[in-house]
Order: C-alpha cells, then structure tokens, then sequence
C-alpha cells in the first residue's frame, strides 16, 4: 500500500474528513489489507459489505482531496520499520490530511535522527525484544498450523516415527513468553532501563531457542511443502546506533517537499 500526495479542498468539514479517514483505516485493517500490531481486529478478507463500504468512502473521500498521483511512498517505510514504536507504525496505515502529515513526518524525522544518535538505549533495548516476542509469536503460530496440517495428510511420510515425534513437539510447545508492549515512549531525556527488561529478553531468547530447534526437526520430517522458514533464536542485532537508511531519509526529503507545498498522504 502507498501514500500519495494529497490537498484537501477549501470548505471541507474538518469532521467528515475525520470520520472517513478513520472509517478508511478501520475497513483496510477488517479486510486484511493491513496489519496492525497492537489491536488487530477479526480480518473479513471475503466480506462483500465491507469492500463495498471502502469504495464508498474512498470515492467519498477523494471528493474532498485533489490527489496527484505521479508520486507515492510505500507506507512500510515507517509502518514495516522495527525501529519505531508499535503504535507509530499502526497509526502509519492511514490517510493524513496536510496539518497531521507535517506533524507525523517531523515525529518519524526526529526520532530517526537520535536513534541514529544513540539515543533511546533503553527504550529500543525494549522494543527490540517486543519486535522480537511478536515475531516469535507469528512464527510458533505458523509452525502449529503446518503441524495440524499434517494431521490430514494420507501419504506414508505422514505416518513415520520421525513426524510423529516431530509434530509431538509442536504441539507441546508452550506459548510465547508475555512482553509488555513498550510505552508510553519516554522523552530523549527520561529514557530509563526498566527492572525487568533483561529478564524478558531472557526469556524470549530461551523460548526462541527452542522454537528454532522445533521448526528444525519438524522440518526434517516433512516434504519441502509443509516447511516454515525459521526465526533465528537472537532474532537481528541490536545496533547501538541505528545505522544510517538512504530509503527512509530518500522519502523523508521527498514527503517534505510535497508537505511543504500543503499536501498530505493519500492512503491507497
């Protein structure tokens, strides 16, 4: 999904705006279109109301805008990025009339700007075994499934000891450990360790461990179909300074021209 340049038009009601705008990112999350992190409402990928309704809003709301499309972001760019916080990057999946864009893309700049400082040490400490919890959980989710998915196979190699111990395993596996969500997120200025992050990294890294020698076993066992692709138990590093990212700083210049010039983002 892309933004693209967007004005809103003179005499618009800032409230109708609004409830579109919110009723936009509400009906892209219900269909599956996007994934928020935190509150990730039941999708209805195949719900017929629904995909009508998003084309009655968007027409609705294109009404109100004058959008160029000879530019786009992907939105990604800041709702696919680990470094920022997760309630940023769900909030990233919307439309953002001019006012709002200009504060959400100062906000992105500047925390890209001390993370590449060094700051946040102890709140990316967090973060990053939030990101890393998180997809632990979606991996140990997909693995259960293709574990029960064997459960319907009728071939041989569905019925052999090494299988049948593998997916034992699977399915003895405990759940993730919990990691509070990390927020609210402090000022570069009161950034502070929290008494139990090492243990929650800890754990984490113990329950990746085994998930990963799971995943290797089960794999073992089943044709190249039924395979998962593994989580590496330390899950990536975490980089003292973020490294610089010629992507996010390419689309922080464009965007900030066109916001410059009153234009916001254009969800589509």
């Amino acid at each position: 999904m892309d933004w693209v340049p967007a004005r809103v038009r003179t005499e618009v009601d800032p409230g109708l705006l609004g409830r579109l705008i919110r009723e936009q990112a509400r009906l892209y999350a219900v269909l599956g279109f996007t994934s928020p992190l935190v509150d990730p409402p039941r999708t209805r990928p195949d719900d017929a109301e629904a995909r009508a309704r998003l084309t009655t809003v968007m027409t609705e709301l294109e009404a109100l805008c004058d959008i160029s499309f000879t530019i786009g972001w992907r939105v990604l760019v800041i709702g696919g990025e680990p470094m920022f916080p997760p309630r940023w990057r769900d909030a990233a999946w919307s439309t953002f009339p001019p006012a709002a864009a200009a504060v959400a893309l100062d906000r992105w700049r500047r925390w890209y700007e001390h993370c590449r400082a060094g700051r946040y040490r102890h709140y990316r400490h967090r973060l990053h075994t939030w990101n890393l919890a998180h997809e632990l959980f979606r991996t140990q989710q997909a693995l259960t499934e293709a574990a029960h998915a064997t459960l319907r196979e009728e071939a041989a190699w569905a019925r052999k000891p090494g299988l049948l111990q593998a997916r034992s395993e699977v399915f003895a596996l405990p759940p993730p450990p919990h990691v509070p969500l990390p927020e609210p997120v402090p000022s570069p200025d009161e950034d502070r360790p929290l008494p139990d992050q090492e243990g929650w990294r800890r754990a984490v890294t113990a329950h990746a461990r085994r998930v990963e020698e799971t995943l290797r076993t089960f794999d073992r066992s089943v044709p190249g179909r039924h395979r998962r692709n593994g989580l590496g138990p330390d899950g990536p590093p975490l980089e003292e300074v973020v490294p610089e990212d010629a992507h996010l700083e390419e689309f922080f210049d464009q965007s900030g021209r066109y916001i410059q010039d009153g234009y916001g983002f254009y969800l589509w």
